[in-house]
């Protein structure tokens, strides 16, 4: 079985346990201490906009992989990844911030999308195709 190898996540600021138009707060965690790098690792680079997510659809190879999402919108987001094994996802991240998870993917389908109330049902979601 496959299992989800760590997550981490950075933002450049905290905002308060709720922001004024009621999204979620802004988690905080230190950068990745480990590096990414073929043929070991593939990184995936997903782009949260508000509310779509860019690429929507990303296919990759089985493997070792860091997600990496960078928050382009003027929203709060994160991405969780979700299938078989697996169930990660990136912090809250502000807008502007960049965060990570590393995760071992299986060959399968995997759902990918914001879990901040509202963001999914808007169009903040995609699928993660992983090939053997």
């Amino acid at each position: 079985m496959k299992r989800v190898l760590g997550l981490i996540a950075v933002a450049p600021f905290v905002l308060s346990a709720c922001t004024s138009d009621g999204e979620q707060a802004v988690d905080v965690v230190p950068t990745p201490t480990t590096r990414c790098l073929p043929p070991d690792c593939v990184e995936i680079v997903i782009d949260g906009l508000d509310y779509a997510f860019n690429p929507p659809t990303i296919t990759t190879r089985a493997g070792a992989a860091r997600v990496v999402l960078r928050n382009l919108g003027q929203k709060v987001h994160n991405l969780k990844v979700q299938g078989g094994a697996v169930e990660a996802r990136t912090l809250n991240l502000a807008p502007g911030a960049t965060g990570f998870l590393d995760v071992t993917l299986e060959a399968r389908r995997y759902d990918i999308f914001c879990t901040i109330t509202g963001h999914a049902e808007r169009g903040m979601r995609g699928v993660l195709t992983v090939t053997p």
